[in-house]
């Protein structure tokens, strides 16, 4: 009897066990299945957002690197809820890295192809430098320094698609100009300061005023400067070529002028006679006979050239030559 109320305390046990057993089974079901309808649930409409992302592409690196995080969080967030749920098999999410790997796909595209358009303008640009470089090597051999030739290279310039070549065109130009106007001023200095002789007075006026017109195209201030000197010393040239123009119109002034050479020979004629005469009456009795031959040699000269000279007085003057004009001045 003993043997039999054991027994049946045992059942009665095993029995409530397994009632326990069964009412945590049927628990754990009714928590785990939604949990598998959720994740087995159609796509939301984000998810057909996505792909409808992934179908137009990336047009840049940025947008690439966007899809590719946003991958990369879909499909942690689908196998962040399988492992919720206990499920050990990831199939559920073979869409979703899918979408990952091609959105990877799609941003190590881009950036290759970044890369290499990238690359791409580093060759177009070198290239691009070095074909300015000798066109500005070959403008600077070609032009000079001329006010058009200067136009010329400020055009190329402009036209310069590098800034270090542009600004190598413009210090070329800004060191020719500052050379012609150097050499123009110069030249102005040189043709103003001095009396240019009568018969090309015209013509030197005339090439001073092209300077000064030739200056204006590479500094108008110093050209306006040049002209005013050129202006005042054309004024006293312009002066002295109609007193030239009366003169040769007037025998008489012909004549004076022709006379002046006459006379200076004539006196420096009887100088050397008077110095050949001083010397041998030397009172020390010693005569050197080099200096008289010296000065015998020159009046030699002056004679020579005395009846050609008068020729010249009576051509100019229209008359003979008479000494009496010496003694009233013609002489330097």
């Amino acid at each position: 009897r003993l043997r039999a109320a054991g027994r049946g305390q045992t059942l009665n046990a095993a029995s409530k066990a397994s009632k326990v057993v069964s009412a945590v089974h049927i628990l754990g079901t009714l928590v785990i299945f939604p949990l598998h309808l959720i994740a087995c649930l159609p796509p939301h409409a984000e998810d057909d957002g996505f792909r409808a992302k992934l179908a137009a592409g990336c047009r840049s690196s940025e947008e690439c690197s966007a899809l590719r995080e946003e991958g990369e969080h879909r499909y942690k967030a689908c196998t962040d809820r399988a492992i919720a749920a206990g499920r050990v098999d990831l199939a559920e999410c073979n869409d979703a890295l899918r979408q990952r790997r091609e959105s990877g796909q799609m941003l190590t595209a881009r950036s290759e192809a970044d890369e290499k358009a990238r690359w791409a303008q580093i060759h177009a640009d070198r290239k691009q430098d070095d074909d300015e470089r000798v066109k500005f090597e070959a403008d600077r051999n070609r032009f000079a320094d001329s006010c058009t030739d200067l136009a010329e290279l400020e055009k190329a310039a402009s036209a310069a698609k590098k800034p270090n070549v542009a600004s190598r065109y413009r210090a070329t130009i800004s060191e020719r100009r500052a050379s012609s106007v150097r050499k123009i001023v110069q030249s102005l200095e040189w043709r103003t300061g001095r009396a240019p002789k009568v018969e090309v007075g015209r013509d030197e006026i005339a090439a001073a005023r092209k300077s000064v017109e030739d200056l204006r195209c590479f500094d108008e201030d110093a050209a306006i400067k040049a002209k005013a000197t050129v202006d005042a010393w054309a004024t006293g040239v312009e002066k002295a070529v109609a007193d030239e123009d009366a003169c040769q119109a007037s025998a008489a002034c012909m004549g004076a002028r022709a006379a002046v050479p006459v006379c200076n020979a004539i006196r420096d004629r009887r100088t050397y006679v008077n110095e050949i005469a001083q010397e041998r009456r030397n009172p020390g009795g010693v005569v050197d006979l080099n200096a008289l031959h010296d000065l015998g040699q020159r009046i030699q000269d002056i004679d020579a050239g005395l009846p050609g000279l008068k020729a010249d007085y009576k051509a100019a003057a229209h008359k003979p030559f008479g000494e009496a004009l010496c003694v009233s001045g013609a002489s330097r």
